[in-house]
């Protein structure tokens, strides 16, 4: 049997934390947003929800692009446009 398959040094400690706490950060996120989204829809009717959930999606499409630098086309500028 080979040891060095079981065994753990600190670089794999290392990878293992930093997922436990992105996945973590992601669940409360996550969470966040749908109690979020569950306290609207019960204030709100479900074609304003709808609509401002449709808006949210393109802020976010928006948002990323720019974040992570990515070449925007005129296309996808109008598909993103038919959101709003």
């Amino acid at each position: 049997m080979d040891d060095h398959v079981l065994s753990i040094n600190g670089s794999t400690i290392k990878y293992v934390l930093l997922y436990i706490s992105i996945s973590t950060i992601n669940g409360i996120v996550f969470t966040s947003y749908n109690l979020t989204s569950t306290y609207l829809l019960s204030r709100i009717s479900v074609v304003h929800h709808a609509a401002l959930t449709s808006v949210g999606k393109a802020v976010v499409v928006v948002a990323t692009s720019f974040m992570f630098g990515s070449k925007v086309t005129l296309p996808q500028v109008a598909c993103v446009g038919l959101v709003w």
